[in-house]
Formats: C-alpha cells, structure tokens, sequence
C-alpha cells in the first residue's frame, strides 16, 4: 500500500520535525512570556480562537491546533536564543513585584521589542 501525501502535507511534516518540543512552563514564566506570544503568534491564535467561537468539534481543529503549538514553540525557543537576558529580567522582576506588576513594564516592553526586533514566530517572513 502506497501513502501519497500532498505538497501541504509535506510541508506540515518537514515544518513539524524543525519545531522543537512544547516547552512547559510555570506559572511565572507564562506570564512573562504571554504578551510575547500574543504579538508572535497573533494569526494562529486568532484562527483557534475563532474555531472555539464557533464551536468546531476538537477533532476537526487539530491543524489548527497544531499551528498555535508549533507557533508557540518556536517562538518561545527563538525568543530564549535572542532575547535570553530581557526574558530572565522580566521574570525576575514578576517574582519580585507580584502585586504591583505595573513596576515590570519596561522590562516587559524590552522583551517585547526583542521578540520583534528578531521577528519571531509569526513575524519571521515580515
């Protein structure tokens, strides 16, 4: 039995095997890195976001799915290779300002500046 794929399949299965793993972070680390994702992976987000308004059954989504996790892996890994330092300020900065999280924007907005300055996820081809 032969498997014929599609050029889009294709291209899904090569884009997949250069994504490395889903990180899994804390709760800190999510927070600081959200604003980043939410500029990085703005069209996948939006597009799943969509689906779950529209209440597409969860397995008819996967693609969908697919492409918000891969967005936010590579995303995250990008932003960790170039924008190391600010990422580690802001999630120090949130450790140590819990309830006055407002003292973190600049150290947010440097982050966020790097990941579109290195035009990660989403913002690669721009």
């Amino acid at each position: 039995e032969s498997v014929v794929r599609t050029r889009e399949q294709e291209k899904d299965r090569s884009t997949m095997a250069d994504v490395k793993p889903t990180p899994v972070l804390t709760g800190l680390e999510l927070e600081a890195y959200s604003s980043v994702n939410s500029i990085c992976c703005n069209d996948a987000t939006r597009q799943f976001t969509a689906e779950k308004r529209d209440k597409i059954h969860p397995i008819k989504m996967e693609k969908t799915r697919e492409k918000v996790e891969q967005c936010f892996s590579k995303t995250f890994h990008g932003m960790k290779a170039a924008c190391s330092a600010q990422y580690d300020d802001l999630v120090a900065c949130l450790s140590g300002n819990e309830r006055t999280k407002y003292k973190c924007a600049a150290a947010r907005s440097a982050l966020e500046e790097c990941a579109a300055k290195n035009r990660l996820g989403e913002l690669e081809g721009l």
